[in-house]
């Protein structure tokens, strides 16, 4: 998980659209996490998951911990524990440091405001204060009457003043999509703030966007997430004398930890989706060196009557009084205008409009020159990996020529963001 996180946070694969760590190995890094901590296997006996482990080892360090008079074998069990406890404290503190790197990240960008003092008070204030007391209780160099007292502090701890399960689902409130679990979803909702913090801090660049949702709000979320899973598994609850990992309201509430941080690295990773332009307007600007698309037999063949579509949709002319310039009118629903002006250069479209797109798709487009019977037409189909891409925000300008007839059509692209704030659930 740890390495996941370090990854997430710090890596942005630009060839594959910034989805590497979107919704694969995020994701993936979350279930794995909470599959060896907390869901593992029932049959496998008391120690089938991490958080077993966890919490059977820390009253096991209550109980055969420093200062007692034990014998060899009770020794050697005290030390085989505490080297793994050493080993995962090892883990958790390279989570901390990154969670601390977020909280940089996000002193950049928001000096003041809920937004960081939410996420403060309850990372580093409540989730800080009972991991500081959890490592107070493991010192290997309590005498008895030390331990017993540290013990004290970090079992109210649990229980009282730092509860890591309330401060789970304040964490959980602020970046769920669903929001249907715990206590359901903050009254301010703060998750909504970084995307908009992101959007604003970069014009163009939804490199940089992505980069700086994950390092700072991704980041500390997912990382004090974890860590209050993990001390909720040491946490001391029960007396000594009761086995915790037995509690069946100690289980419940940590695979309800497990699914609502699968919830919110979906979250996350769909957030990530909405400081992307993928939202596109399509403007089609002129139209050049066209054929005559009239019959030869025509009499008096000087003109076209000119209509644009794309897909099933006329684009142009919508209002033949206000689109069709030029004074030459309109027929059958078509602008008429001179071959001279088509034919010989390049027509731009008065009043052309945008069409928007939120979805990449082949644009079929449609130059239609409208006569009585049947009409002529040449069409082009534009790929999607042509015009639309949610990476690129600036406005561009795309020519499509007809191979058959070399007519040209000119097309611009602008992009904008399709911010679509989840809200109160």
């Amino acid at each position: 998980m740890q390495l996941v996180m370090a990854d997430y946070g710090s890596e942005f694969d630009s060839n594959n659209g910034g989805r590497r760590l979107s919704w694969g190995a995020l994701l993936l890094g979350v279930t794995k996490f909470t599959g060896s901590v907390i869901n593992g296997v029932e049959d496998n006996g008391p120690l089938s998951t991490l958080a077993d482990f966890c919490t059977i080892g820390s009253t096991l360090f209550s109980v055969l911990g420093p200062g007692d008079e034990s014998d060899a074998r009770q020794e050697e069990l005290f030390q085989q524990v505490f080297e793994r406890f050493d080993g995962i404290d090892r883990k958790l503190a390279d989570i901390q440091v990154e969670t601390s790197r977020g909280f940089n990240e996000i002193a950049n960008i928001v000096n003041s405001g809920f937004a960081k003092q939410e996420l403060d008070d309850w990372i580093n204030v409540e989730l800080a204060a009972l991991n500081e007391d959890y490592r107070a209780y493991l010192n290997p160099q309590h005498t008895l009457d030390t331990r017993m007292v540290y013990e004290d502090t970090f079992r109210n701890s649990c229980l009282n003043n730092h509860s890591p399960f309330k401060t789970f689902k304040v964490l959980y409130s602020h970046a769920c999509h669903g929001c249907n679990k715990l206590d359901g979803q903050s009254n301010q909702y703060i998750l909504d703030t970084y995307v908009d913090l992101a959007i604003a801090k970069f014009d163009l660049e939804v490199e940089e966007r992505i980069k700086l949702f994950r390092g700072s709000f991704g980041t500390v979320i997912i990382g004090a997430m974890v860590q209050a899973i993990y001390l909720h598994a040491v946490c001391l609850y029960q007396p000594e004398t009761v086995c915790q990992n037995k509690d069946s309201v100690w289980r419940e509430r940590l695979q309800e930890m497990g699914d609502a941080l699968e919830e919110v690295a979906i979250s996350l990773s769909s957030a990530e989706q909405r400081v992307k332009c993928r939202t596109k307007k399509v403007r089609i600007t002129h139209i050049c060196n066209l054929p005559d698309l009239d019959s030869p037999f025509i009499f008096k063949d000087d003109n076209m009557d000119i209509k644009l579509e794309i897909g099933d949709e006329v684009y142009w002319p919508k209002d033949v009084f206000q689109d069709c310039s030029g004074g030459m009118g309109a027929f059958n629903n078509a602008c008429i205008i001179p071959d001279e002006k088509l034919m010989n250069g390049c027509y731009a479209l008065t009043n052309n409009r945008e069409m928007e797109f939120t979805s990449p798709q082949t644009l079929a487009i449609t130059i239609r020159d409208k006569d009585i019977g049947f009409d002529d037409i040449i069409r082009y189909f534009v790929d999607a990996s042509e015009w639309y891409d949610s990476m690129q925000c600036a406005t561009f300008q795309l020519e499509q020529i007809d191979r058959d007839t070399g007519a040209v059509i000119k097309v611009t692209i602008e992009s904008e963001v399709l911010n679509e704030p989840w809200g109160i659930l």
